[in-house]
């Protein structure tokens, strides 16, 4: 099945693949190629692990990767070194009874010390299993002006309380330090990619990211509501995957835009801040080729920026002295939008609109469009109910985006 298997990285297995030294990079992604050939295993460089259905572990020099597999996925699991416990670490200890020679059986009078509750209490400080050293560092891609401030940390307790260095890179040195184990694994998400060659590049850092593997439930939103007409919204907490879905949704909006016979269609995606910006862009040229060209890809305050100005306002926008001005824009683009359908379709997108704040301008995002070529920009942003909040941005005083 060479060339058939899309392959899924866990998040841990990309932090240890990141942090392997250059010299043994080689020697472990060329044994993953092995998989692509046939990932069944095969006794000698291929085992079952015995301690777990579905789980393989595939031998790489010191290292060994565990893996699982069901066409057409392959789940690239965990990278570790091997040693001496390798192959017990996932047996839990059990004691089965018997006699136990070395254990001295005879009564001592034990005195009860009461606890002092008034004093303080003391913690003991666990040194690191593994050092942090500047190759980790270097390797996990860590920003340098953060090296110093990680190089000093000699305790588990320092590591963790560490909170001035950013979240992902923080994830990525905690992955390494502490290995988290083969069950806390299988409950974590899972990357998509179709090339070996992509983990090549995030170990580069040419790649920034992968597309998460949809969940089921995921992709039943993916092409929800397809048909409607008006805006549509996906809510839901931190980590449920819905900046994933939008990127999935945006595919499903030009495989419709196709089949109505739009050669050339435009959909802009928004988001918060240059950083995604640029990932977004990233995630979307691996999930949709050279159609990603057909997608615009903006913050909500440069896309909202780019219309004021063509609007004639000036360009030091938003501030309160002109914030009347927006709010009056703002209104006039929400009363002169068409909304399509029968007239139990309009009232429930005019509806929508308010939901989503209208009434208090609270409206945090510019809605998808894709106004055809011989429109010009005012009307197909009119038309496609591209309604901008100018009340959250003036309050926010133009902050700096980075």
């Amino acid at each position: 099945m060479q060339g058939e298997w899309l392959w899924t990285p866990t998040p841990a297995f990309l932090s240890a693949l990141r942090a392997l030294p250059n010299k043994e990079e080689h020697q472990v992604l060329e044994k993953i190629k092995i998989l692509e050939q046939d990932p069944s295993p095969d006794g000698k460089v291929k085992k079952k692990i015995k301690e777990w259905d579905d789980v393989y572990r595939l031998r790489c020099g010191d290292y060994r990767i565990l893996y699982a597999y069901k066409d057409p996925y392959v789940s690239l699991l965990k990278l570790e070194r091997r040693d001496e416990g390798t192959y017990d670490d996932e047996v839990e200890a059990t004691y089965l009874g018997g006699y136990a020679p070395d254990i001295d059986m005879r009564e001592t009078p034990r005195q009860v010390k009461q606890p002092d509750l008034l004093a303080p209490v003391e913690t003991e400080s666990r040194g690191l299993a593994e050092p942090i050293t500047q190759e980790l560092l270097t390797n996990l891609l860590i920003p340098s002006e953060y090296h110093a401030r990680l190089l000093a940390i000699q305790t588990e307790e320092e590591l963790l309380n560490c909170c001035d260095v950013p979240p992902q890179s923080m994830e990525q040195l905690l992955d390494c330090i502490f290995p988290p184990s083969l069950s806390q694994i299988m409950q974590q998400p899972v990357f998509l990619l179709e090339e070996l060659d992509d983990l090549i590049r995030y170990k580069e850092g040419e790649l920034i990211g992968f597309l998460l593997k949809l969940s089921p439930e995921q992709e039943r939103f993916v092409s929800w509501a397809m048909r409607a007409t008006g805006p549509t919204q996906v809510k839901g907490g931190p980590g449920t995957g819905k900046s994933t879905v939008a990127l999935y949704r945006v595919r499903s909006l030009l495989e419709k835009l196709r089949q109505q016979g739009v050669a050339e269609p435009r959909i802009l995606f928004t988001t918060y801040t240059n950083a995604l910006v640029h990932s977004s862009e990233q995630l979307l040229q691996q999930l949709l080729g050279e159609d990603a060209r057909f997608v615009e890809v903006q913050t909500a305050d440069k896309k909202m920026s780019d219309i004021l100005k063509r609007a004639g306002v000036p360009k030091k926008t938003p501030n309160e002295s002109n914030y009347n001005l927006l709010h009056t824009m703002f209104h006039r683009s929400v009363r002169d939008a068409p909304f399509e359908g029968n007239l139990l379709q309009r009232q429930a997108q005019e509806q929508a609109i308010e939901r989503l704040g209208y009434k208090g301008c609270h409206v945090r995002r510019v809605s998808y469009c894709a106004p055809s070529r011989t429109q010009s920009a005012s009307e197909g942003d009119r038309k496609a109910g591209n309604l901008v909040c100018v009340s959250n941005v003036c309050a926010a005083a133009q902050k700096s985006r980075r």
